[in-house]
């Protein structure tokens, strides 16, 4: 593996690249985890053939290599084959939590090398990991289009999404909404709230996606704000767009949803009566 730093000349937009590390990892490499702080920057490696890796970037070692779990009553131990891994937010890298090949889910702790959580999910592989800000819940997707969530305070997957018809590659969570984001093989895009279980939307991306991730609308909100200042907050979702309406424009929209149309107005001919009348001069004349 190699880590490169990315710089840039001040008014120039061409980007340069340079090797700042390199390693060898024992095993394929399946998923990286990357969790960065102040004080030192640790990656997190699921590997096909190894056991879990955290790698010190600072000190450009590993720091810690972790063991698999105990032995079944006839003495077999699954062969190591760790799919994705994340790292819980608040415990400063201390933790984290592994999906692998034979639909389980492991969370493991620095201070010890076995796993301190050893539980099944699903009956396929598990593909993709997302851990809740609070630290307490991980949503956990595998290869037949089931996404869970997994509660670290009572040790048990607690409730489920429905929505993806495929196996899901990446999951990602809102940094401030209660909405995670799920994409996979089905060429859907999935949004979820996470509280209510709902599903908020569905979109058809034409192609067969492996990752998702939630952009910054900040300076869309700024550049919103600077353009309609006489906006007030009345806010259309479409889709997954956001369109600021203006006071006129909601009247003039009330107006003519309200308005009947002409064919059923009081007072229109109907054609039935009208061509009676056509029947009855004719016969007269």
């Amino acid at each position: 593996m190699r880590l490169h730093a990315m710089s840039r000349e001040d008014g120039s937009l061409q980007c340069s690249f340079r090797e700042e590390l390199s390693w060898q990892p024992t095993a394929s490499v399946e998923c990286m985890a990357v969790h960065a702080s102040d004080t030192a920057t640790h990656i997190a490696l699921a590997c096909n053939g190894s056991e879990l890796g955290v790698w010190d970037l600072q000190k450009q070692q590993r720091s810690y290599h972790a063991k698999g779990n105990k032995p079944n009553r006839i003495g077999l131990v699954d062969k190591p084959w760790n799919t994705c891994a994340a790292f819980l937010p608040g415990s400063d890298g201390q933790k984290v939590v592994v999906g692998t090949a034979y639909h389980k889910l492991r969370l493991y702790d620095v201070k010890s090398r076995r796993p301190a959580l050893d539980i099944e999910f699903g009956e396929a592989k598990v593909t993709a990991l997302a851990a809740q800000t609070n630290g307490m819940q991980v949503w956990a997707a595998n290869g037949m289009g089931k996404i869970g969530c997994l509660d670290l305070r009572m040790n048990k997957l607690q409730g489920s999404l429905k929505g993806p018809g495929g196996a899901v590659k990446s999951l990602a969570l809102h940094p401030e909404l209660p909405i995670i984001a799920s994409v996979g093989l089905d060429r859907f895009l999935t949004i979820h709230n996470v509280d209510s279980k709902a599903l908020l939307s569905k979109l058809y991306l034409k192609q067969q996606l492996t990752a998702v991730a939630w952009g910054s609308t900040q300076h869309q909100a700024e550049a919103r704000e600077a353009d309609a200042p006489d906006t007030v907050n009345h806010v259309v979702s479409d889709g997954l767009k956001s369109h600021v309406l203006s006071d006129d424009a909601i009247e003039d929209d009330g107006l003519k949803r309200a308005r009947p149309s002409s064919s059923k107005r009081a007072g229109s001919p109907k054609k039935g009566r009208s061509q009676k009348k056509k029947v009855k001069r004719h016969v007269q004349n």
